[in-house]
């Protein structure tokens, strides 16, 4: 039977005279909200959410110091200097405006934390289209801003869907490793965009 449909009868006796469950009384308890509990949720399972927010993760901090490597070819192709392709101030306040709008939305009932995930994800992939084909430095410095707000979820609410799916005995396991992944990002990122600057010149 599908649990959507699994229904247990259980007896509840009246303890006062209000309005209530007799002795005889019966009602129906749907379990299928059990599914909706993360905290009933298998361990294979919530260790495989886990592992998903934190690849997430290591990928959006990952992005903000991939960049690094190529400010020479930004230097180029855009005609400015070092000083002005090093600027992060526009584009580091989007992990900053990010989760005020994001934290609070995904506590909606409605959307859920797996919404915003799926559509902030989506979204931050496909602007890195627009971001890697800006024609100017204004172009490409408001896409890389736009970039960081819809990937900042992650680093905002990654900690709250990890506290609803464990106790606080094994969440503080599992933020730590959520939080080494976003740690490592920024180091792994520069490195590989390295490698891929060094083939790109020959």
């Amino acid at each position: 039977m599908a649990h959507s449909r699994m229904v247990r009868w259980k007896t509840r006796k009246q303890t006062n005279n209000n309005v209530g469950y007799g002795k005889d009384s019966i009602r129906a308890v749907d379990y299928s909200r059990i599914i909706q509990n993360p905290r009933k949720w298998s361990g294979t399972w919530k260790l495989l959410v886990t592992f998903e927010i934190c690849i997430v993760n290591f990928a959006v901090y990952s992005a903000s110091s991939i960049y690094v490597p190529g400010i020479p070819g930004v230097v180029a192709d855009f005609g400015v200097s070092e000083t002005i392709a090093l600027t992060r101030l526009l584009a580091g306040k989007g992990y900053g405006f990010g989760p005020m709008l994001w934290s609070p939305t995904s506590e909606m009932p409605k959307l859920g934390r797996g919404g915003i995930y799926s559509g902030t994800l989506l979204a931050f992939v496909l602007l890195q289209l627009p971001t890697g084909f800006a024609v100017h430095m204004p172009m490409f410095l408001i896409f890389r801003f736009l970039t960081r707000f819809c990937g900042s979820p992650c680093l905002s609410a990654g900690g709250a869907t990890i506290m609803d799916m464990y106790d606080s005995a094994h969440a503080a396991y599992a933020i730590c490793i959520w939080r080494s992944f976003g740690m490592l990002g920024p180091v792994l990122g520069s490195i590989v965009s390295g490698y891929v600057a060094m083939s790109s010149k020959g």
